[in-house]
């Protein structure tokens, strides 16, 4: 039986990503970054977030406070381990680190408010982190390695909702803006194993989670999430309010990387042929 064609990725046959060694995994063209680099300043800017407090974390977080979250129960096919060499006289063994791959850049940042003390006003976080999920894929848009802008609220239970509610609106009219044939619809985490069935009509019927998702000629795919904890990360992690009750938080999570393959998909590999009013929003250089 013959192989299957390999998907064509636009990105690579144009030079804006180059493989380097793993699928999804890429070096990225001064042309490719441009346009990241003017997703960031954009997002940075969304009148929503005004105010908030910028968090630049780092790619590592402890295995300890991954497995706190739960993700190694949860999503075991997507984490990673470091490794590090331990070294004596002339025996060399590779074993596992306490600092594992960061899979979402507002894990690290909900012990670190806990840290803090009592939560005594609403706060968002514009938290930025480069992060990395075990799914090789010749699909343009899955890296293993990504860059994720998050904006966390912290606060009371109704406010959560209303932060997250004004992100999604915000999101969706800044992808018709930018020229994306992009919905908004309900969605799931991929757990894994016999209870993905029940987490999944979990999140559904609450209407937790829920994605933006772009439509290109090579397929469909999500590029921002809006995500409702509701107390759970305040409980796991003790982040309390001035009433002592856990403060309910909120995450809406922007991938960079996807977001700048949905433009190149969308209005071709050459941004400086993209409409006026897109490059005028993205701010991008003349010529």
């Amino acid at each position: 039986m013959a192989e299957a064609a390999l998907p064509a990725n636009p990105l690579v046959e144009a030079g804006l990503l180059t493989p380097i060694g793993s699928d999804g995994l890429y070096a990225r063209s001064r042309a490719y970054e441009e346009v990241t680099d003017a997703l960031q300043r954009l997002l940075g800017g969304m009148p929503q977030v005004r105010g908030s407090e910028a968090l630049g974390l780092p790619s590592l977080i402890t295995a300890k406070e991954l497995e706190a979250h739960g993700y190694f129960g949860n999503f075991p096919q997507l984490a990673a381990r470091v490794y590090t060499c331990h070294c004596e006289g002339t025996e060399r063994a590779f074993q596992p680190s306490q600092l594992a791959l960061l899979p979402a850049a507002c894990y690290p940042l909900y012990p670190l408010l806990a840290a803090r003390g009592v939560l005594t006003q609403a706060r968002v976080f514009d938290v930025r982190a480069s992060c990395f999920r075990n799914e090789p894929s010749r699909e343009p848009w899955r890296l293993q390695a990504f860059r994720m802008r998050e904006f966390v609220f912290a606060g009371a239970a109704a406010g959560a909702l209303e932060f997250r509610a004004a992100m999604m609106e915000a999101a969706a009219g800044l992808a018709a803006a930018l020229g994306l044939r992009a919905e908004m619809e309900e969605a799931f985490d991929p757990f894994f194993g016999r209870a993905n069935n029940i987490l999944k009509a979990a999140q559904l019927e609450s209407g937790a989670k829920f994605e933006l998702v772009a439509a290109v000629e090579e397929g469909r795919f999500a590029f921002a999430s809006f995500n409702s904890h509701g107390e759970m990360f305040g409980a796991k992690w003790g982040i309390r309010l001035a009433d002592g009750t856990p403060a309910s938080t909120c995450c809406n999570a922007f991938g960079i990387d996807r977001m700048a393959v949905a433009l190149f998909l969308t209005h071709g590999v050459d941004a400086r042929r993209w409409p006026d009013s897109v490059r005028d929003i993205l701010q991008l250089h003349a010529g």
